[in-house]
């Protein structure tokens, strides 16, 4: 990796990030390829800007993308957030070897141009019901609400359940950022434990019916 001038002081990521981030990271690119900074969480991290940077850090078995290995001793994460944090991108080889080789026929090449027909379907039906509606928020009529409909599709979620399974995703998912209050709490293990029963009946589902072949299971 390049040697990098980078403060150890971490920088705020503020609101010139969020209005221009290609513009801020052309900087650090050029000034600092690796610079610390602080989240909007509030959490020091490390941003790698150049590309071979990238690729040497992804390849350095220094290097960890599970979280468990950098959690302090004898500290017990929430189980919500440990739960929810345990996933193929979080993982290292060889899980995470075992992990992509099983999802990795779906997202073939071949697989994902016959599956683009189905979302372009699901663009149109959604920008339909927007034209019909008379006032479109970009964000939550299209841009959050086109990759859940993607992934419940993928997974074959019944459409029975899809509303519900994008409601809990969205309390589990904001686990995420902390636990907020006791309230928060009770709604993130709520979310869980539904979560958990529509994969369970969503997998034995799959076991009765494997489907057509379009979706990952």
């Amino acid at each position: 990796m390049t040697e990098t001038t980078a403060p150890l002081e971490p920088k705020p990521l503020g609101d010139r990030y969020f209005q221009d981030p290609l513009s801020v990271f052309a900087r650090m690119r050029a000034e600092s390829p690796v610079t610390s900074v602080i989240t909007p969480e509030g959490q020091r991290a490390w941003l790698i800007t150049r590309y071979e940077d990238v690729r040497r850090a992804l390849a350095d078995p220094r290097l960890s993308k599970d979280w468990r290995k950098l959690r302090a001793p004898g500290f017990v994460p929430d189980p919500s957030v440990g739960f929810l944090m345990a996933h193929m991108l979080n993982a290292d080889p060889p899980d995470h070897t075992r992990l992509r080789r099983l999802a990795q026929p779906a997202f073939s090449p071949r697989a994902m141009a016959d599956y683009a027909p189905r979302v372009e379907a699901t663009v149109a039906g959604l920008l339909g019901a927007a034209a019909q509606a008379g006032e479109f928020d970009l964000v939550a009529g299209l841009a959050a609400a086109l990759p859940i409909a993607v992934i419940c599709d993928l997974l074959g979620v019944p459409d029975a359940d899809q509303d519900e399974f994008t409601r809990m995703g969205a309390v589990f998912g904001s686990a995420l950022g902390g636990i907020r209050s006791l309230r928060h709490a009770a709604q993130v293990q709520r979310s869980r434990a539904v979560l958990a029963r529509l994969f369970d009946d969503l997998f034995e589902l799959r076991r009765r019916e494997p489907g057509d072949g379009n979706a990952i299971g």
